[in-house]
């Protein structure tokens, strides 16, 4: 079976997306069950804890949850169901910030990222089909050559980018 998953034209060259995998030793559940769960990195400081939280649901019917009724019958598998997975990390950052011309403070910001992800159970889907998913997502938050504009743009309220 051929199976094209995404129709979507690159602008330019892939980028390397680094990333630092979690040591998993270094977290532990604090609360949780069949559906969800949430864990604390056990090296994080108390008033600064990174926590992640993890969260299953079920899709019923992908082609009127994702699609809003658009595929017609004809083009749509016999599967319908479908799983969303909803992650969320919520750590802090610190930096000096300047309280004088000659004193300075740390202090703490918070911050908190999230992703969902609602997939078709269907054997097309597999891991490489997901990592190239969340890579468009990421891809949507650089220019054109794959440099992060999140500071710069996004974050400013510049949402479109350059050249559209």
């Amino acid at each position: 079976m051929s199976t094209q998953l995404f129709v979507a034209e690159a602008q330019a060259a892939a980028k390397t997306l680094p990333y630092k995998p979690w040591d998993y030793s270094k977290l532990r559940e604090v609360d949780g069950d069949a559906k969800s769960t949430r864990l604390v990195v056990t090296t994080s400081p108390l008033g600064k804890q990174t926590k992640i939280k993890f969260v299953l649901s079920r899709i019923a019917n992908v082609y009127s949850t994702l699609a809003s009724n658009t595929v017609p019958v004809l083009a749509q598998s016999i599967n319908h169901e479908g799983q969303t997975l909803f992650v969320e990390v919520n750590t802090t950052a610190e930096a000096d910030e300047a309280v004088n011309a000659t004193t300075t403070k740390k202090v703490i910001i918070p911050m908190v990222a999230r992703i969902e992800l609602r997939i078709p159970s269907h054997d097309a889907i597999d891991e490489q089909s997901i990592n190239d998913l969340i890579g468009m997502l990421y891809a949507s938050l650089c220019n054109g050559t794959g440099a992060s504009i999140l500071t710069t743009e996004k974050l400013r309220g510049a949402l479109a980018p350059s050249g559209v």
